[in-house]
């Protein structure tokens, strides 16, 4: 369990990342990396997503007490 919440919060942590940078100097890493709309740039945007998702409700799990999710 400890390798799939590390592994989220890093993607999570990637996708944010990559957001501050759209915002603040107008520069996409996963487009300079991978091109724009293409499926590996499709596959890294949704990879992130789902990062963020389990990391939020591994979360959520452990602060309503389900303790394996800690």
């Amino acid at each position: 369990m400890n390798i799939l919440k590390e592994t989220a919060y890093i993607l999570a942590i990637l996708g944010a990342l990559n957001w501050g940078l759209i915002a603040g100097f107008n520069f996409d890493m996963v487009i300079f990396m991978f091109g724009k709309g293409t499926q590996m740039t499709q596959a890294v945007y949704f990879t992130f997503a789902i990062g963020a998702i389990v990391s939020a409700v591994m979360t959520v799990s452990c602060n309503i007490g389900n303790k394996r999710a800690c």
